[in-house]
């Protein structure tokens, strides 16, 4: 996960129980880390990585209670100002282009998507195809929708995630029981 690289930020690593040597990652490698560490949301792990002979052990910490609580408010944009002001930017890209945020999913990329929109009313897929056209369209113009229609728009009223997280539920359950996948991704 992480490449040793010349920068000079250093971690503890262990060669002998109780001693600590420094090594050097890069400031990039370490942003990669901290991101993984806001994905997984604080959880206990250690790894094992081959430099030169020895083997490092990364151990990331699991975080108190209060810092998990930190980190779910420094998301939430009702209490962060920034994240606020992250949501309130993509809310008015999306209504420029008359867009919702689920329309964003791409089908080809993940194919829980793919099968969340086949299990979806008919109307709701239309609906989101017009919606992706016109923006398609509106984009290769180099304009943006009327302001009234802007003004209706409802960036952020979800449609697709209840689906899609049942159809991860069900992978999820089918994986656990050791049966074969109703699909599996193919090269386009």
């Amino acid at each position: 996960m992480l490449a040793p690289n010349s920068n000079p930020t250093k971690v503890g690593k262990k060669k002998k129980e109780g001693e600590v040597l420094p090594v050097i990652f890069s400031a990039k490698s370490l942003g990669s880390l901290l991101e993984h560490i806001i994905r997984i949301g604080f959880i206990q792990e250690e790894e094992e990585e081959e430099e030169e002979g020895q083997k490092v052990f990364v151990k990331i910490s699991a975080m108190a209670a209060s810092s998990s609580s930190l980190m779910q408010s420094l998301l939430n944009p009702s209490r962060n100002w920034f994240a606020a002001q992250h949501c309130k930017t993509i809310s008015k890209r999306l209504r420029r282009y008359g867009l919702r945020y689920d329309d964003l999913y791409d089908p080809m990329y993940d194919l829980d998507i793919k099968e969340a929109l086949d299990r979806l009313p008919r109307e709701i897929v239309d609906a989101r195809n017009q919606r992706l056209k016109r923006a398609i369209d509106l984009s290769m113009k180099h304009e943006y929708l009327a302001e009234d229609l802007q003004a209706l728009q409802t960036p952020f009223r979800n449609y697709l995630q209840d689906m899609l997280a049942l159809v991860k539920k069900e992978r999820a359950e089918r994986e656990a029981l050791g049966a074969l996948p109703l699909y599996q991704r193919t090269i386009p």
